[in-house]
């Protein structure tokens, strides 16, 4: 099959990005073609290029971003796609409408979050413009089900990761001053709200001061949460390490990773990726979540906003460097049997050729 992935609107390296990287790669071993559309100098068509993908350079500013339309439809009609799949808000309305200009159908829609649309874009995604509705996580999938999707449009298929192998870990115990017997837990994550992690910082007052958490990442929550460490005293114990190019590298270096999320998390790929370094998870009951983490196997699940049952999680793991060997080790099995790369392209292949079945009997039919 010849398919396009489409991160027209795409520019940093988030879940999303590195989510279409993995599906290109297990498509690609599998001998399908895969093209890729993303914006100029963006990490997708960096890294895409770089992995030697055919990379189309189109940048679709917002979901009603008529002014790319045209390249749509140009690529559509030169490159004759077997299979068109979109899977950011904003990529939705544009390749869709395209293509069904172009009289192309094989259209695949991704929804990476636990959320319906409202009427009119639920009726336009799942029976004008798209043949299928796919959710990352039985959490997305009933979310759309619920919503009003027609069972019969929509498939679940997890996202999956290779086995991070991270390049040489820094010292950062070395580099932040931090004493050798420290456990270091850790978030890698754009600074947002949402995130959590203003309720992680508040957290940390009651966990165990052999702990130190670490920040990675920016966004426009990191004053505020900086300014918080400093309100709580907390500044020799949480350290913001900022935007990092090797954060592969320094989850590597943790000891537990955190994702307190407060918003519903889909199918997340940095818990995926942690797991496939064996670190064992505090997360909270957030969407697809605890479809990951199993709660007392491979980490923790507590309730949004619960500061003690955070902190009684970290505080268990923070005391016990053998149960964080058994639960990372437990998680990278879990990762390594349900969450890989393989398994993702394999379910989205079965996807796709359940499309293209059908064309071919209506076509069978109406040549009869």
């Amino acid at each position: 099959m010849k398919i396009l992935q489409a991160g027209s609107s795409l520019f940093n390296s988030g879940g999303i990005e590195r989510y279409i990287i993995h599906l290109a790669d297990g498509l690609t071993a599998r001998g399908h073609e895969v093209h890729i559309t993303a914006p100029p100098g963006s990490w997708l068509s960096t890294t895409a290029e770089n992995r030697g993908y055919p990379v189309w350079s189109i940048k679709v500013y917002n979901q009603h971003d008529l002014h790319t339309l045209g390249a749509y439809r140009r690529l559509i009609r030169r490159e004759k796609y077997d299979i068109i799949n979109t899977h950011f808000s904003r990529d939705y309305l544009v390749p869709g409408l395209a293509s069904w200009l172009e009289h192309r159908r094989g259209m695949v829609i991704h929804r990476h979050m636990p959320h319906c649309w409202p009427h009119i874009r639920r009726w336009m995604y799942s029976k004008a413009l798209y043949d299928k509705v796919v959710g990352v996580s039985h959490a997305v999938y009933d979310a759309l089900l619920q919503g009003g999707i027609p069972a019969d449009r929509l498939e679940m298929v997890y996202g999956g990761v290779e086995k991070v192998t991270p390049g040489p870990a820094p010292d950062i115990r070395e580099e932040l001053g931090i004493p050798g017997d420290s456990v270091l837990i850790g978030i890698v994550s754009r600074v947002i709200a949402q995130k959590g992690h203003r309720e992680l910082v508040q957290a940390m007052k009651f966990v165990d001061k052999q702990a130190v958490c670490l920040v990675v990442g920016d966004g426009n929550d990191l004053a505020h949460v900086k300014r918080l460490t400093v309100e709580e005293g907390l500044q020799d114990r949480v350290h913001f390490l900022g935007w990092r190019n090797d954060s592969d590298a320094i989850t590597a270096a943790l000891d537990v990773v955190v994702q307190p999320s407060l918003w519903e998390e889909a199918c997340s790929q940095a818990i995926l990726e942690a797991m496939s370094m064996a670190k064992p998870l505090v997360v909270t009951q957030s969407g697809g979540n605890a479809e990951l983490v199993q709660h007392g196997k491979n980490g923790f699940v507590v309730a949004k906003h619960d500061l003690h049952a955070m902190a009684s999680a970290l505080n268990t793991l923070t005391a016990d460097q053998a149960l964080r060997r058994e639960m990372g080790a437990e998680g990278l099995k879990l990762q390594q049997e349900q969450f890989t790369v393989e398994t993702m392209a394999q379910g989205m292949e079965r996807v796709y050729r359940s499309i293209i079945a059908a064309q071919s009997a209506v076509s069978q039919r109406m040549a009869s």
